[in-house]
């Protein structure tokens, strides 16, 4: 393992990130752009020019002049961006205070251009725009000329990154000044109908920036036309990957928010609709390949209380649902029973939700003999609700298992880790595993991500994998954070392969049964072939993904034969991940994936069976086998 020694800092070293609040967007953008400034000034990567933060500050304040148009800056001096006059202070009181949307797009100009490998993480911009769940004209810029948009408009069948172009456009129209929303409809009516269909078709493909921008934009183009998207989302839900499409009525949501047109006509149709999705979630995470992921119950979180009040709150009823439901993930419950809790808080009525949340830690401690984690989860809200505070960033001293193992893995993180960010990479690495709220998880993840160090966190993570103390709960949230982070490179593959070989063995020293150990460490075993997938399905790693499949296939093969051999017993997890993994990373080992397929397409799991007929979609009659966007996803019949 690597040294973990702190590398000395000298007088002109910027001042290190304060990260007291992992909720705080403010913070989390603070954290990615100091952390990309801190790589940038590292020179770790070969064929990257070595650039100072003062440098950086410099070029940044030009493109933000230009952008200007060389007119004033209002913000200038007050902590918002760097001006030619003081590039060095203002930049380093912007990145401290929280920079804004402009800001990024600029460092995104200087950073990205240099540095290309960042661009994978999505922009610092696009990261801002994912921690507000919503886009708008503030944080999305169609910068192609209009002389050209008609003609960028025109094209079908486009890869994704221009289609992501066609939607901001799209989206920039609808909000242009004085402009009615329908006459952007009448005149882009058959283009918008093209736009949605591939947003959600990339939207439900491996987590990347892009794809997760899909879902974001597709959300914000559906508050301006809810009438072309509503059905067409609906159908979405119905696929194998319809979970994921659940962000995109998140997003719907949160721009009916943000635009305060809850008590709208369309407001309250945008309510009666998502009533009637959230009150069949039950119903389609039964057919979920990945239930664990939640992004249901992140919808209910960000239902706003004026739609669903305390002496009728629907959205708090699924919630409550999946915290009692004991078949349900532990990431489930917790993020169940924390976004009960983050519901009250928002919709001040904390006082009042006391009693049953303490219900809930109560019953959730008795449980905690037969489901290790939920004291943790018990243990955690309690500490939230008698500070009364919505999200804590401390951890209550518990001395649990999962304290012990993540401070022991924290000091795996890479030693190149600059001193200036390392304090609040060890905070955001801690949270993006054993945080139980599970919206304020993945913004860790995604943080780590977006500042561009996320290969110097894979050490720390492969440490909690194989840490002794470790439970399969824990290790589940290790995989995930794998896949999310997509770091492709050996090191992340070594982790994820161990991770597939040692879960499976662990599952194959069992005798399969429907008990709680047999559950856990199938559960494990989905997790570690889900991050695969979602790490290594993405077009743009398509080398990587031959190197881990090359390594991979000899286990999936045998997966394979047991899957079909158990046939809907005990192992419908396992099979349902193993059909994505194929099925997403067909393009690389196109012979081997296409006979595992052959066999899984014959069990009788429909959304098994489903997900590996749509891999072998991909395959032409010449042996072609198609990008994954341009397959569409069927729906499965599912009875209401």
């Amino acid at each position: 393992m690597p040294s973990t020694r702190h590398r000395s800092s000298s007088a002109s070293t910027p001042p290190a990130v304060t990260l007291t609040d992992v909720s705080d967007p403010r913070q989390l953008r603070s954290y990615a752009a100091t952390a990309q400034v801190a790589y940038m000034d590292a020179g770790l990567e070969p064929g990257i020019t070595k650039m100072t933060q003062n440098e950086i500050a410099k070029i940044h304040a030009k493109i933000k002049q230009v952008n200007r148009g060389n007119k004033p800056d209002p913000t200038a001096g007050v902590g918002g961006d760097a001006t030619p006059n003081d590039p060095s202070g203002n930049f380093s009181r912007a990145l401290r205070n929280g920079p804004t949307i402009p800001f990024l797009q600029a460092l995104d100009t200087v950073i990205l251009g240099r540095a290309p490998q960042l661009s994978r993480a999505g922009g610092l911009a696009a990261f801002a725009a994912r921690l507000s769940g919503v886009r708008s004209g503030q944080n999305v810029e169609a910068t192609i000329s209009p002389f050209y948009q008609p003609f960028v408009l025109a094209i079908r069948n486009p890869p994704p990154i221009i289609l992501l172009l066609q939607a901001t456009i799209l989206l920039a129209e609808f909000e242009e000044p004085g402009r009615p929303p329908s006459d952007v409809r009448n005149v882009h009516r058959e283009t918008l109908a093209h736009v949605v269909d591939g947003l959600i078709q990339i939207g439900s493909l491996a987590p990347t920036p892009s794809s997760v921008d899909a879902l974001i934009l597709l959300g914000s183009i559906s508050r301006y036309a809810f009438d072309l998207v509503e059905k067409r989302l609906d159908r979405a839900l119905r696929t194998p990957l319809g979970f994921r499409v659940w962000r995109a009525l998140a997003a719907v949501v949160l721009a009916i928010k943000a635009d305060r047109r809850e008590s709208s006509p369309e407001g309250e149709q945008v309510r009666d609709w998502v009533e009637r999705q959230l009150s069949f979630c039950e119903r389609l995470r039964q057919y979920s390949l990945y239930p664990a992921r939640s992004l249901d119950l992140e919808l209910a979180i960000a239902i706003p209380k004026i739609w669903s009040p305390p002496e009728r709150d629907w959205a708090g009823d699924r919630l409550r649902a999946r915290a009692k439901d004991s078949n349900a993930t532990l990431r489930e419950r917790g993020t169940a029973v924390f976004g009960l809790w983050e519901r009250a808080w928002d919709g001040e009525y904390q006082d009042a939700a006391r009693d049953e949340i303490f219900e809930f830690i109560t019953d959730f401690r008795r449980e905690a003999s037969r489901r290790p984690g939920l004291k943790w989860v018990a243990g955690t809200l309690e500490q939230n609700v008698r500070r009364h505070k919505k999200i804590l960033t401390t951890w209550p001293d518990l001395d649990e298992p999962c304290q012990r193992v993540i401070r022991d893995a924290g000091r795996e993180l890479d030693s190149t880790i600059p001193n200036r960010i390392r304090a609040a990479t060890e905070t955001l690495f801690q949270h993006a595993v054993i945080k139980n709220a599970g919206v304020h998880r993945r913004r860790a993840i995604d943080a780590i991500r977006a500042g561009g160090w996320a290969a110097q966190v894979i050490p720390a993570l492969r440490a909690v994998l194989r840490h002794p103390q470790a439970d399969p709960w824990l290790r589940c949230r290790a995989l995930f954070a794998l896949g999310f982070m997509q770091e492709r490179r050996e090191r992340a593959q070594v982790v994820m392969r161990e991770a597939c070989e040692h879960s499976w063995d662990r599952l194959k020293r069992l005798n399969l049964d429907d008990s709680q150990a047999t559950r856990v460490r199938v559960i494990e075993v989905h997790a570690a072939l889900f991050a695969v997938g979602d790490c290594f399905g993405d077009p743009a790693g398509e080398q990587a993904a031959a190197q881990i499949r090359e390594q991979l296939d000899e286990l999936l093969q045998r997966v394979v034969t047991d899957v079909v051999k158990d046939d809907g017993r005990f192992l419908v997890p396992v099979g349902r991940a193993l059909s994505y993994l194929l099925a997403t990373t067909a393009h690389v080992r196109s012979t081997s994936s296409k006979n595992m397929l052959d066999r899984l397409v014959t069990v009788s799991d429909p959304p098994t069976r489903h997900m590996s007929i749509w891999g072998l979609s991909r395959f032409t009659e010449h042996g072609i086998v198609k990008q994954a966007h341009e397959v569409p996803f069927e729906p499965m019949s599912i009875e209401d």
